[in-house]
């Protein structure tokens, strides 16, 4: 009895030996990740020193997310080291999630009250995407005032022919690959002189003017580069530029960007954009909602946007359903003095 005791017992220290030399591993890893979090975190605000920092802008909810998640381990497991700098990258990266919460919502133009609504729907439609008739559903469902269209070729056109007869103003640029544009309207447009604005031989913007009112409506619908390389983000980077002296020059008091900027809020680069255009983003106070790439959810991040001007109010952004796209679509409301019924 007391031999089996004894290698009860003997077990038991050995199985306890081998916990705590598990439990040192376990909280190495738990600061390691914790470590490595606070890097690139800090990482991120250097964003304008190397176009690579500037990706890890882009995913402030999953770093976020995983701060969190490493915080909590942390306090479980009482690593206050690990929970000092988990908690360090969570604040970094949260802070600048809060005004995209519902809670947290408050109109861009607050003295913008009454006048006609505006519905806008843009889509990346993916240039090897060829389910026209998913989208073609859809935009019926939505049945927005103006459409834009990105990377778009001559069948996508045709593949969405049956638009044409809801859609009387149209402006189309088609082109093989990811360049392609077109703008679908039930308004009347004037397409401006400077449209369509080319960069170094890619087509990304159409710039009209819209009889949204009685004052004109200066609507850009805009594709720009995917900063994948530092040549393209240098290429972004100038088409922000000039999107930006595009949108200031025009006369019109409300203006509208709207399209795939291959970037997300938490870029420094379109804070710039913002503060070059006067303009401000509709999905502020919306909600996290990510576009890219379609069907991974919350762990996509918000690269099509809607910038709107002063005067406008916005009622609702929210993005569409996926049609077989890697991008989804976007549908923003808007409202505003500058919007009058009588001028439609």
């Amino acid at each position: 009895m007391n031999r089996a005791a004894a290698t009860v017992t003997s077990g038991v220290a050995r199985l306890g030996s081998g916990e705590r030399r598990r439990t040192p591993r376990f909280d190495r890893l738990l600061l390691g990740a914790a470590v490595l979090a606070l890097v690139v975190t800090a990482v991120s605000f250097l964003a304008r020193a190397a176009w690579l920092f500037e990706l890890f802008t882009h995913f402030r909810l999953q770093l976020a997310a995983g701060a969190m998640l490493l915080l909590a381990c942390a306090v479980v497991r009482r690593r206050l080291f690990a929970a000092v700098l988990a908690a360090l990258a969570f604040a970094a990266n949260g802070l600048p999630l809060l005004p995209w919460l519902p809670a947290a919502h408050a109109s861009l133009a607050a003295g913008a009250n009454g006048g006609t609504e505006l519905r806008i729907m843009s889509a990346n439609v993916y240039y090897r995407n060829f389910d026209y008739a998913a989208l073609l559903e859809q935009v019926r469902a939505v049945d927005p005032d103006v459409l834009g269209l990105l990377e778009v070729d001559r069948d996508w056109l045709e593949g969405l022919s049956a638009l044409e007869a809801v859609y009387p103003w149209r402006a189309s640029y088609p082109q093989e690959g990811p360049w392609g544009l077109a703008l679908y309207s039930k308004l009347p447009f004037e397409e401006l002189p400077v449209s369509p604005y080319r960069e170094a031989g890619f087509q990304t913007a159409i710039l009209v003017e819209l009889a949204a009112g009685d004052r004109p409506v200066e609507l850009v619908l805009a594709h720009v580069s995917a900063p994948t390389t530092p040549a393209k983000a240098r290429l972004r980077n100038r088409q922000f530029a000039r999107l930006g002296e595009l949108l200031r020059s025009g006369d019109a008091t409300a203006r509208i960007l709207a399209g795939d900027l291959n970037t997300t809020p938490f870029s420094p680069y379109y804070e710039d954009l913002l503060a070059s255009s006067n303009l401000g983003s509709a999905a502020r106070g919306f909600g996290y909602q990510a576009t890219w790439r379609a069907g991974l959810g919350p762990l996509g991040i918000p690269i099509d946007h809607c910038l709107v001007s002063d005067g406008l109010r916005v009622l609702s952004f929210r993005t569409g359903s996926a049609f077989g796209s890697d991008h989804l679509p976007i549908i923003v409301e808007l409202a505003g003095a500058d919007l009058r019924e009588d001028g439609t």
